[in-house]
């Protein structure tokens, strides 16, 4: 974009977060490079309050900065620790002999814009994480290895699955009426085997 010698030109809103640094560039013409670059704030242009000019001995140290890098035309404001209250209106100016270049920039700095960022941040995290999958927890025994606990868990789910323990009184019941079943159909087919024979 070229800019005549009597234009100036930025952003037409801005808006951050509470705590954030606020970084606003202005751009001019090379005709313009060793003028006053200064910020100003308030809604009508004839009755705003000058916040800090380039010319100041703390342009560059307070929480208001103003850099002007004339190699490229554009100068820099910065404001440090933004809080709502710096929400409002704002002027990119150059003083000049006749009549001030200006252009009015709207900030807005919100609470909203943490929260937001905030979630923001966590819904990245969130697509960005690997899957957990823990734990397996075996047991061995001279014939088995029983598992007795396995969880998954992923980011979008959970499943447990548990096996039975052999240990468990139900299987031991089990275990001993098994036998006896088996015992007494054992004992059956003697006895009628031998019934047959007689």
């Amino acid at each position: 974009m070229t800019l005549s010698a009597s234009s100036l030109s930025g952003p037409s809103e801005v808006k951050s977060a509470v705590g954030e640094t606020v970084h606003i560039s202005c751009q001019y013409h090379p005709f313009n490079r060793d003028k006053v670059k200064f910020w100003c704030r308030g809604y009508y242009w004839y009755f705003c309050t000058v916040i800090i000019r380039s010319d100041q001995p703390k342009h560059l140290t307070g929480d208001v900065q103003i850099l002007d890098d004339k190699t490229l035309g554009l100068f820099t404001v910065s404001m440090k620790g933004a809080t709502a209250e710096d929400s409002g209106w704002y002027w990119c100016a150059i003083e000049r002999a006749s009549s001030p270049l200006a252009f009015p920039l709207h900030l807005t700095v919100s609470e909203w814009l943490v929260s937001r960022l905030k979630t923001e941040t966590t819904k990245q995290y969130d697509k960005t994480s690997t899957s957990l999958t823990t734990l397996t927890t075996s047991r061995s025994t001279p014939c088995t290895t029983q598992t007795t606990s396995l969880i998954s868990a992923t980011s979008n789910s959970t499943s447990v699955t548990v096996s039975l323990d052999r240990d468990d009184p139900v299987w031991k019941v089990w275990r001993v009426l098994r036998w006896m079943l088996f015992l007494f159909l054992c004992l059956f087919l003697v006895l009628f085997s031998i019934r047959c024979r007689r």
